[in-house]
């Protein structure tokens, strides 16, 4: 009986119970010989004669293995049950599990054989291989509807699929399926972003609010959808058209990055990604009510998302800082900007803002005959520091060399070099590159 319990445990139309005509069994634990699992129902009755399962054997024999249709009648009978038997049983019992109608009229005596055939149909069953849910009738002047499973005429987001049978509702903005567009679907949406749980195709697909796919053709989701969605709960018009773009700055400060937005298009959301084993804190400088912001690594990559939930546009002077960020680059980091109606804003990185350094003071200066010049190493990689005239010519290498993160200072002795306007060059090894002027009186 396990084998046959094992068949059928996942489908909803079939279930299994054991029936003890004496409430005292089981005797021992032999009696109860192969039976399946004891967490299934049991019918108990006892004393004499049998109630015989209210008269349904017509008799007061109850068999060791009976097998009861969706109308309560017994369908077959035995005291020796194997395997294949009571598979093909139920599947009988599965395929007629309906009722056949013509012309709006319940025709009693027909299974779903009969009813597509006598009618001028085509039946398509078990002897093409096909499974008891793939039974179907090509043709003919009857209806079968199925008892168990489903089969309504009702399908809302028109995939094919009757609503009652329907495990994904295809509404856009609605990845929970509860019909409703509200503030759990930006949650869902805004976890399916973040990668913070397992989510189905369906849930997927309903949160892709316009869409959209990248070029394997898997559905994207990202902030812009949190937007659409916002919009649609609000009442908003979802689309307009932009005609700008979003110019991006970063400055090192310390340990940290800032990305700097300066954009001619009201921007409501952003959507920020790289690659990270640990959590580092992500900031907005609009501390607004409305602005919700979430942040998790999976799998190595950082995913943050910060959003007015009403839908305002954040502060002209937007600003995003990365704690601990300092030796991210543009190549480093991918940045999702959504305008107030939901479409993507085109982003333009300005690279001269991108310091390596910065060069503090030199004092004195003017000097006779040495000066000392302080910098800050804001990325840890190869500097080279040289001296040149008006002409363009070196006359000192002061350093060239690796240095380290934070600030530092070098020397430079001209007593052998004559008084005259020098420039000291501080390069890095992205290209970043600075001069400052020195005098030199003697």
């Amino acid at each position: 009986m396990d084998q046959i319990h094992d068949n059928w445990d996942e489908v909803e139309a079939v279930a299994m119970a054991i029936e003890l005509s004496d409430p005292g069994q089981p005797y021992s634990c032999a009696s109860w010989g192969n039976n399946f699992d004891s967490s299934d129902p049991k019918i108990m009755h006892g004393g004499s004669p049998y109630y015989d399962w209210w008269g349904m054997f017509e008799t007061t024999y109850v068999p060791a293995h009976a097998f009861i249709d969706h109308n309560m009648t017994v369908h077959y009978k035995t005291n020796t049950l194997g395997s294949y038997t009571a598979n093909t049983k139920i599947e009988d019992m599965l395929e007629d599990c309906g009722e056949c109608y013509v012309d709006g009229l319940l025709m009693d005596e027909f299974g779903q054989e009969d009813c597509c055939e006598v009618f001028g149909g085509t039946f398509h069953g078990y002897d093409e291989g096909l499974d008891y849910d793939e039974i179907y009738c090509q043709g003919g002047d009857a209806v079968w509807s199925s008892l168990c499973f489903c089969s309504g005429t009702i399908d809302s987001d028109g995939d094919g699929i009757a609503d009652e049978c329907d495990d994904c509702s295809n509404m856009p903005g609605d990845p929970n399926d509860d019909m409703i567009i509200d503030v759990l679907d930006i949650v869902t949406v805004v976890n399916i972003i973040l990668n913070n749980g397992v989510y189905t195709d369906c849930q997927v697909a309903d949160a892709n609010f316009n869409s959209d796919s990248n070029s394997q053709g898997e559905a994207l989701v990202n902030v812009q959808d949190i937007i659409l969605i916002i919009n649609a709960i609000l009442g908003n018009r979802l689309y307009s058209d932009i005609d700008g773009n979003s110019n991006l700055h970063l400055i090192s400060q310390g340990d940290d990055l800032i990305i700097a937005v300066d954009s001619d298009i009201d921007i409501s959301g952003m959507q920020l990604s790289f690659y990270s084993d640990n959590i580092l804190n992500i900031r907005l400088n609009d501390n607004s009510s409305d602005v919700y912001t979430a942040s998790n690594v999976h799998e190595g990559v950082q995913y943050f998302v910060g959003f007015s939930m009403e839908n305002n546009p954040f502060d002209k002077d937007l600003e995003i800082t990365i704690e601990g960020g300092y030796y991210l680059g543009v190549d480093d980091m991918n940045i999702i900007l959504s305008s107030t109606s939901g479409q993507s804003v085109d982003v333009d990185w300005n690279f001269p803002e991108l310091k390596s350094f910065s060069i503090d003071k030199m004092f004195p200066n003017p000097f006779n005959p040495s000066t000392e010049i302080n910098y800050t190493v804001e990325h840890d990689g190869y500097l080279n520091i040289v001296v040149y005239n008006l002409l363009g010519q070196q006359v000192a290498e002061l350093y060239n060399g690796y240095q380290e993160l934070g600030p530092h200072k070098v020397l430079w002795n001209a007593e052998n070099i004559s008084s005259g306007v020098y420039y000291v060059n501080i390069t890095h090894e992205n290209g970043h590159s600075e001069s400052m002027k020195a005098v030199l009186l003697k």
